[in-house]
């Protein structure tokens, strides 16, 4: 929108609005049973998917705020991690590709729900991001929230502790995010506060990504009202 407002102000009148893809990560997912059971028939004799699967949903419904902090990649990607990880993914799709198994995932919920209900657009929207958590793009941007560990629920803040590396911060654990879906070699971008650099709670985040992982391209401080 801001894109638009600055071509016609600059005398552009045959802007067009690009489509683009969005997810409500904060959505509800309220026929649970029905996609518990489509988890069941998916996963065949691999209850170790299903789990998972049900790990997942579990956790994006009943954390408040939680978002897209939603440890999906991760989740799933333990499961495969068991030195068979083609066989058991061929057991159940024939591809051996975790894209595959979550593509199969979607077909059947639109089997099964061929219709515009608020039901079926709330399962169709969590499994949209349970999809975008599961790729790895050549970049990533983002504007995460700034909230200290003291403004972040306690049931998140729990959350944060068992699935991610560094201490609960909400920008910091952002671009863990970030740095999970990216691919290597990839770029991420953040606009953020400056005290990651500083406070001795992110001495292991700057010791990961000034140090041993690498270093930023570039560092810019923006001063007061950047996004006014």
């Amino acid at each position: 929108l801001k894109a638009r407002d600055r071509a016609e102000t600059e005398g552009n009148t045959d802007f067009e609005l690009p489509r683009v893809g969005i997810v409500a990560a904060d959505a509800k997912v309220a026929n649970t049973a029905d996609i518990a059971e489509i988890f069941e028939e998916l996963s065949g004799d691999h209850d170790e998917l299903e789990d998972a699967l049900q790990a997942i949903l579990d956790s994006f419904e009943n954390i408040e705020a939680l978002g897209t902090l939603l440890d999906a990649k991760g989740t799933l990607e333990d499961v495969f991690d068991n030195g068979e990880q083609k066989t058991l993914l061929e057991a159940i799709n024939g591809t051996g590709d975790l894209n595959s198994v979550l593509g199969n995932l979607r077909q059947k919920v639109e089997e099964r729900f061929d219709d515009d209900s608020f039901d079926a657009q709330e399962l169709k929207s969590f499994l949209k991001l349970l999809h975008i958590l599961t790729q790895e793009y050549d970049v990533s941007l983002m504007n995460p929230p700034y909230g200290a560990r003291r403004r972040m629920p306690d049931k998140v803040k729990e959350y944060v502790e068992s699935h991610w590396k560094y201490n609960p911060e909400y920008y910091i654990n952002f671009f863990e995010v970030c740095d999970q879906v990216t691919k290597v070699g990839g770029r991420v971008a953040m606009l953020t506060k400056r005290e990651f650099m500083f406070k001795s709670g992110h001495t292991d985040f700057r010791k990961d990504f000034i140090g041993d992982r690498g270093s930023f391209d570039s560092v810019a401080e923006l001063g007061e009202g950047v996004l006014d």
